[in-house]
């Protein structure tokens, strides 16, 4: 039985990719299948993306019962100090949020500032999914003087719980600097989670090129020998020619060979910083050092065969390149080097690698 053509233009065919996971979803759909949980992690990133912009030194999560209407404070002190720091409000809804919707956060706003329960904010951030709607839109931005009153007119019916109206409450409400108030589109939000170092983990779209390696500067003799990965190499050489008072400065008279080597070793160790700073700059934390832990495992039965210490560091070094290390995000842009590098980084590391036993 032949099946009849479609009544509309569609791909049908698929690809291979679209068969392993199905159709790709774009980051606006995304961010609207997000459980609560998850958009306060968003919202988290997103506060943490900004962080070097807005000068915040501390994030702070009080999402749940009992959080006076701070979801997400972002500090730019050590504690929350008047106009130092800014609240990230997370409202998951299915629909753009009405004035409505933020009556009761406003009225939490007023009421806990007022009794001093907490500083007043720098800015207040309404973070949700679809954005605001136009009547909110123009309630906070084009007509934000008449906030207050419009608070007063629906506090008997959203905010009656938290306190009741009085003199003096009135008064604070009719007073308090409402421009603080911003909503956060899913543009704002996507653009600036995509240039920060969550983007990839969130919404895809593959590591983007990695800088070309640099040259390492010349030896710094003086300097260098009190680095730790250089360290343990020279104690590594010295037990293989039997040169107990072996230096990095006398390594190029001594043994051309393994000055050689170190030269090698120092380029890949070059190589695994870039990595780790490429790394910094756009995957989140951990992930170098989740990376470091995978190789550390992956070379602990070389290390532990009885050899000589330069023997060590090659077949350490040799297995290195062998792993597939398919655990991280950062696999598609390691290279051969890289690999040796992060051999010279756990020996780097305050109680790492010794090549000597």
């Amino acid at each position: 039985m032949e099946l009849e053509p479609l009544p509309f233009p569609r791909n049908t065919t698929g690809t291979p990719f679209t068969a392993n996971i199905g159709r790709p979803i774009s980051p606006e759909d995304r961010l609207r299948c997000m459980s609560p949980t998850e958009w306060e992690d968003v919202t988290l990133e997103f506060a943490d993306a900004l962080k070097n912009k807005h000068g915040y030194v501390k994030i702070l999560e009080f999402g749940g019962s009992g959080d006076k209407g701070r979801d997400i404070a972002a500090l730019c002190s050590d504690h929350l100090e008047a106009n130092k720091w800014d609240n990230y409000q997370c409202k998951h809804y299915q629909a753009p949020l009405t004035p409505s919707d933020i009556y009761i956060e406003l009225g939490k706003l007023c009421v806990y500032t007022f009794r001093n329960e907490y500083p007043m904010p720098r800015k207040y951030y309404f973070v949700s999914p679809l954005g605001a709607g136009t009547t909110l839109l123009d309630m906070i931005y084009t007509h934000p003087s008449n906030i207050a009153g419009k608070l007063l007119e629906e506090w008997n019916k959203h905010c009656k719980s938290l306190d009741a109206m009085s003199n003096e409450l009135e008064t604070y409400i009719k007073e308090f600097n409402f421009s603080i108030i911003e909503i956060l589109s899913p543009h704002e939000l996507i653009k600036t989670l995509m240039e920060s170092r969550w983007g990839i983990t969130r919404f895809g779209g593959g590591l983007p090129n990695r800088p070309p390696i640099t040259t390492p500067p010349p030896v710094d003799f003086q300097k260098e020998n009190n680095i730790r990965y250089i360290c343990v190499l020279i104690e590594a050489y010295a037990d293989t020619l039997n040169e107990n008072a072996l230096t990095l400065d006398a390594l190029p008279t001594v043994s051309d060979e393994h000055y050689q080597h170190l030269l090698k070793a120092r380029r890949a160790f070059f190589s695994a910083e870039e990595l780790r700073i490429f790394s910094r700059d756009i995957t989140p934390p951990e992930t170098f050092n989740a990376l470091l832990h995978e190789v550390q495992e992956g070379i602990e039965d070389v290390l532990a065969i009885p050899n000589d210490g330069y023997r060590r560091v090659l077949e350490t070094v040799k297995q290195a390149k062998l792993l597939p290390l398919s655990n991280t995000i950062l696999r598609s842009v390691i290279s051969s080097a890289d690999r040796g590098g992060l051999c010279h980084e756990l020996a780097n590391q305050d109680g790492g690698i010794q090549w000597v036993k």
